[in-house]
């Protein structure tokens, strides 16, 4: 029984305990990727979006939080701009095309969502995360949390965009946004505006 249990132990260490999930596609040429889990530890690993161009995987992000969204040509999805593991709570919210690096685009979120109500965006900026993105009947939405009390029930919002409007937000982050790279991610982002 010992040479059993020392033959699995060896095994176990000789091919590594580090396991990646099959693909998952998700739609528009995108799939997920379950990348470091080990189940022997119950580490579940993280969550990467990949880009399929010329039958090959692309990486678009390194952690993935959520649900992600795949239509129209791009990818709408939550993920970390940093190995903190704050970002786990508080994700920002991201949007792929094409060979485009992924574009972060939870301020601009927030400065739409301000303009539509007539709010300061000094008042908001940097306290709403967007989860949740859907597509219905040719708009997007996405739900926001403002970081307020939990017992607070005006603390959730409701962001919809038409696919033009997520084009125009696209296309002014690419060309102005600032590039930085996130481990093996490219990453455009807003420059920030006083």
């Amino acid at each position: 029984m010992k040479n059993i249990v020392a033959l699995a132990v060896a095994l176990t260490f000789l091919t590594g305990c580090s396991e990646q999930g099959a693909p998952i596609p998700i739609g528009d040429g995108y799939e997920l990727i379950i990348r470091g889990s080990e189940p022997l530890l119950h580490a579940p690993g993280n969550l990467q979006l990949f880009h399929v161009r010329s039958n090959k995987s692309n990486l678009v992000w390194n952690y993935v939080v959520g649900h992600t969204l795949a239509t129209n040509g791009i990818a709408l999805f939550n993920g970390g701009l940093s190995d903190s593991d704050s970002w786990k709570s508080s994700p920002a919210t991201f949007i792929h095309s094409g060979k485009n690096p992924a574009v972060e685009i939870t301020e601009p979120l927030t400065r739409l969502w301000c303009e539509r109500l007539g709010a300061s965006y000094a008042s908001f900026s940097k306290k709403i995360t967007y989860t949740s993105p859907k597509f219905t009947n040719g708009v997007y939405c996405l739900t926001g949390e403002i970081d307020k009390p939990p017992n607070d029930p005006n603390r959730w919002i409701i962001l919809t965009l038409s696919t033009n409007e997520v084009d125009q937000l696209l296309s002014r982050v690419l060309k102005s946004g600032s590039k930085f790279q996130y481990r093996e991610a490219w990453c455009l982002k807003e420059q920030e505006t006083k």
